[in-house]
């Protein structure tokens, strides 16, 4: 199945479909593949893979539980997944998820994460933020590795450098202090947020909440690192990245996606990725 296929049975409003893998490149040192698994109400077991993993999420959300862990996972966070614990997933309204994941073989593994004093495993921390600037690297490396136009080896190097970017944004990131509340407010929102199509104003939000806004940006700050705005102008420009390729009509895209005109979705599109919604486009499309 394509990818463009995949992200418009993402979209739809169908019952929630069988997980479909499509290999983008495999190679001794790495195995990527596109992936759309279905979430659902009910907990469900993930066997621990074969090799650890990263998973950077394109569109979609899901709550994800490991031990007595559970953080709610969107395309603003990477996920570091272990090869040998068994992980759990389920969201509170069922849908679909799709996501590029990286698998990195046990000898490359062991040499890129091996321990060192002071160093953070981002598989201990497990969750990671992603920058506008990584998101936008791996939704074009999924875009042009589906077109098949680069070579396996070259696909190979951009997969081991997204995984090298990823490891150094987890390791980078201090863990953030908070008390449970500030961390459960914030997990609450984001639910909200993956759940939304349209940018949801803090006032509503908190709102929703049963808190005060100023008591939600206080707690979602501390708690992700980043104000909740920014948050959620951030998850609509990566939906923006998923649509690019299929769309003609950039102002129709803009105004779907909750951006006031062509011209704001143009400018908070390059304040977060550094080009144009057009050059984007131009640059994924086959």
């Amino acid at each position: 199945m394509s990818h463009d296929a995949l992200a418009g049975r993402l979209r739809a409003a169908t019952p929630v479909a069988p997980e479909s893998r499509l290999t983008l490149v495999e190679t001794p040192s790495v195995l990527v593949e596109l992936v759309r698994f279905p979430t659902s109400r009910c907990l469900t077991e993930i066997p621990p893979p074969a090799r650890r993993q990263i998973m950077f999420v394109l569109d979609g959300a899901f709550r994800w539980s490991v031990g007595a862990r559970s953080m709610v996972v969107d395309p603003n966070q990477l996920t570091f997944i272990r090869d040998d614990e068994a992980t759990y997933e389920r969201f509170p309204t069922p849908m679909n998820v799709l996501c590029l994941l990286v698998n990195v073989a046990p000898r490359l593994a062991n040499r890129l994460w091996r321990p060192r004093t002071g160093a953070t495993d981002p598989f201990d921390v497990r969750i990671g933020r992603a920058t506008p600037a990584l998101q936008a690297r791996y939704c074009a490396y999924a875009a042009y590795a589906r077109n098949g136009t680069v070579p396996p080896e070259l696909l190979e190097e951009d997969a081991l450098g997204l995984v090298g970017a990823a490891t150094r944004e987890a390791a980078g990131a201090a863990p953030h202090v908070t008390v449970r509340a500030a961390r459960v407010y914030a997990e609450r929102a984001k639910q909200l947020m993956a759940g939304s199509e349209r940018m949801i104003g803090l006032a509503d939000l908190a709102r929703r909440l049963d808190v005060s806004p100023t008591y939600l940006t206080d707690a979602f700050r501390r708690s992700v690192g980043i104000p909740v705005v920014r948050y959620q102008l951030q998850l609509r420009v990566m939906r923006a990245m998923q649509r690019l390729p299929a769309s003609n009509d950039l102002t129709a895209l803009a105004l779907e996606l909750g951006f006031s005109s062509h011209s704001h979705f143009s400018m908070a599109f390059r304040a977060a990725t550094g080009i144009t919604p057009s050059r984007y486009r131009e640059l994924v499309r086959p």
